[in-house]
Parts: structure tokens; sequence; C-alpha cells
């Protein structure tokens, strides 16, 4: 491989996430939908966002490591430019669930990819030691433009409420043009060819009998879980606190919009220390650092209601800026290329299937805000003290290339945390009508993501 054109990649990789990272949409449409489509029809719209994220997840991530990292981003930015031209057109709800499902598709393939892409690109170029301080400074611009585009998508809607998805065409077209400026950067310079992928679940059943591997997949689904939970209850948590429905498509949008900037700002914030906080303490501790964050949030949501407590709720977004960043150098050395953005795929499920599995029960429950808030104060709460008490199982990204484990390679790690919105009326519990923001980590959530 031309390292001028790998050279080309990194980059091209910083203005992808840059542009990648342009959500205007994001604070407005839940409101959009439910202008379009009035409350009731809005939710099963909005609902096939979730089941086609979770559909595609895997499916995803094997495609991503069978036809390569770049069609995969390309394949993301067609869905998304397809889906904000049908958002534009909404003639009504069949055209929006495709809309929704596209929108998903292109979340789901961009999970485990991009950062994938940008070590392979690293360890191509025998510079994989520079990973995290590259990463962490493009997911700064990442989170950055976040916050921006979250406050400009909510202005635009103030004006028109299909304005944010015109925006956002125009970026996603930038980033499909970056795209095709992307080569391949297939495996490190001087190394034999990968061989070929095992089939079935033996390959990850080997990873994950791996003690370091092991701890992180369940770190990674627990904290999947823990922010959905606060991305899903700060909306209702927030009109109690201010004593406001935010009923009102302008004051909503203005204030979802600024919601989402400053915990995308924080998640900037917070993502430029990680590599120093991580030399000072090791990743584990780092990692479990980071945890305590949401599960605190949680904890302050379930104990009172009041304003002061709102500002808390942009905290989320530095759990998942400090995993997207330090998860890559803890498992470096341990999945082999071609299984790396299914594996990462597989523990993404795992936290969705969790949060989703959460949020029925409490359903079915007819569970008040209130007992939400507990309730996910409480998960968060068990499942770091699991995280934790399993710690000493796992250790520092510096001592892992001395594990006995098969075909010792580098992996990535991206968890999708998401931006997109989940709307309930008073048919079923009160906590339910918000979105969730997915932080791209590995993410997710952008706030994505």
């Amino acid at each position: 491989m031309d390292r001028t054109l790998l050279e080309r990649n990194t980059r091209l990789y910083r203005w992808h996430q840059t542009v990648a990272g342009a959500l205007f949409w994001m604070p407005t449409t839940v409101l959009f939908l439910t202008e379009q489509l009035g409350l009731r029809t809005a939710l099963a719209v909005q609902a096939a966002y979730y089941v086609a994220v979770v559909l595609v997840e895997v499916p995803s991530g094997w495609l991503s490591d069978r036809l390569g990292r770049v069609t995969a981003m390309r394949i993301v930015a067609v869905s998304w430019l397809a889906a904000h031209t049908l958002f534009i057109l909404a003639p009504g709800p069949t055209v929006l669930v495709a809309a929704q499902i596209l929108l998903a598709t292109g979340y789901a393939f961009l999970s485990g990819t991009d950062v994938t892409f940008h070590y392979d690109t690293l360890e191509a170029l025998d510079r994989a030691e520079e990973f995290e301080e590259r990463e962490a400074g493009a997911r700064q611009r990442l989170l950055v433009v976040t916050a921006a585009t979250a406050l400009a998508g909510g202005a635009l809607g103030l004006a028109d409420l299909r304005l944010p998805f015109v925006a956002s065409i125009l970026a996603t077209g930038v980033q499909l043009a970056i795209t095709m400026l992307l080569v391949e950067p297939g495996g490190r310079s001087g190394s034999p060819e990968p061989e070929p992928a095992l089939g079935g679940v033996r390959p990850f059943a080997r990873y994950l009998a791996t003690p370091a591997l092991a701890w992180l997949g369940c770190y990674v689904v627990g904290q999947v879980i823990v922010v959905h939970l606060i991305a899903d209850l700060s909306g209702p948590y927030l009109a109690d606190a201010l004593d406001s429905p935010l009923s009102d498509p302008g004051d909503a949008a203005l204030t979802t919009g600024a919601a989402a900037a400053a915990a995308a700002i924080l998640g900037s914030l917070a993502v430029g220390r990680v590599p120093a906080v991580k030399r000072r303490i090791g990743t584990v501790w780092t990692l479990l650092v980071a945890a305590v964050i949401p599960t605190l949030v949680l904890g302050t949501m379930a104990l009172v209601t009041a304003i002061w407590v709102v500002p808390l709720l942009a905290l989320r977004g530095t759990q998942s800026a400090a995993a997207a960043v330090i998860a890559p150098a803890m498992v470096g050395a341990q999945v082999r290329r071609e299984h790396r953005a299914t594996f990462l795929s597989m523990m993404s499920l795992g936290g969705r299937l969790g949060f989703g599995a959460i949020l029925l029960t409490l359903g079915l429950a007819d569970a008040s805000l209130e007992t939400a808030v507990t309730v996910g104060a409480s998960v968060a709460l068990g499942l770091l003290a699991v995280t934790a008490s399993m710690q000493r199982v796992a250790v520092d990204a510096t001592e892992l290339g001395d594990l006995p484990i098969p075909h010792r390679r580098h992996l990535h790690f991206h968890v999708h945390w998401g931006a997109h919105g989940h709307s309930h009326g008073d048919e079923g519990p009160r906590w339910l009508p918000h979105r969730h923001d997915h932080d791209h980590l590995a993410g997710a959530s952008h706030d994505h993501d």
C-alpha cells in the first residue's frame, strides 16, 4: 500500500469525523415526527429506528470485516443522504419509517467501523502507538461540531422543522465525498496476509475467554445500558425540574438542542484529558472512574428533582468520550483484523438488548418517572459494583501483549451510543417521552450516539 495514500487517510479521517458529527437534526426529529404524524403514529415510527439498529448491528460489523472499512463508511453516507431526503419529503408514515431504517442502518455501519479504519491505517503505517492521541483529537473535533450543530439545528427548527434535515444533507454530501477519497488500509506493512476468518462464534468465545476482553465486554455492555438510561430519562426529568411540559415546538427544539450541545462540549473536554489520565492511573482505573460519573448522575436524579441537577445531565457524555479513546489501547493486540468490527458490534448489541429489556420491563409495569429513575440508578450502581469487583481479572493495556492469545493483532473499540429520539405519550409511562443520544465512541453516540 502506498504510504502517501495512507498518510492522506489520516488527514481525511479527521475531516470525515468532523462532518459525521454534524447532527443538525438531532434536537428536532421527535418534534418533526409528532408534527407530521401525531403522537400515537410517531411512536410506531420511532420504534422502527430502534428495532432496525438492533437487527443491523451485528450484520453491519460482519460486512465491515468482509467488504472493508471504506465500503462500510460509504454505505453510512449514502444511507444518511437517503434518510434526510425522505424526512424532507415526509408524505406519510411509510416513507418516514423507511427514513428511520436508513438512519439506523447508517449508525449501525458506522459503529465499530470508523475508528477501526483509523487504527488499521495507523497500523499499516507502523504508527499504531499514536492511535490514542490522534483519536482523542478527532473525537474532540467531532463533539465540538456536534454541540454547534445541535444548537444550530434547534434554531433552524424555530423557522421550519425541515431545515435541520436540509443542513444535514449538505454535511452528509461532504462526508460521502470524503469517503470516495479514502483507500482501504490493509494489514501492517511486512506482515503476512491475515488468515481466513473462522466460522461461527468460536473465535469470539476464545476472545471472551481472555480475562481482559471478558472484563471489557462486561464494562461496555453495562455502560451502554447506563448511558442510554440517562439519555432517555433526562428529557422528562428536565421537564419536571423546570416545571414545563416542553410542549411548544420552538421551546422544545431550543431546549433539547442546548442539552445535547452541553453534553457534547463536556465530552470534548473530557476526551482531551483521557490520554494523560490514563498514563497516570492506568487503563482499567480510568474506565472505572469514567463509569462512576453516569452512576452518580442517575443516583442524584433518583434522590432529588431540582433545577440544579439539570447541568449534571450533560455529564453523560464524559464516559462515552473516555471509552472511545481508552478501550482501543486496552484490547490493542487481541482481536484479529477480520473479526474486529463484528466483535465490537456484538458488544454494542449486548448493551442495547439489555437496555431494551429494562425499558420493556418498566413499560409493562407502567412505571412512573420516579420509579424509572430509581430503577435506573440501582442498575447503574449494581453494574458499577460488578465491574469494579472484576477489575482484578483485567490488565493494563501495556501488559496485554504478554497474554497467551493466538493471532495477536490490534483492535479499536467503538461503542455506538447514537443520537436519536424516542417519544411516548400518555398511553405509556410518563417518563418514556424523550430521545437518547448516540455517542460515537466507539460511537456513539456522536452525541452521537
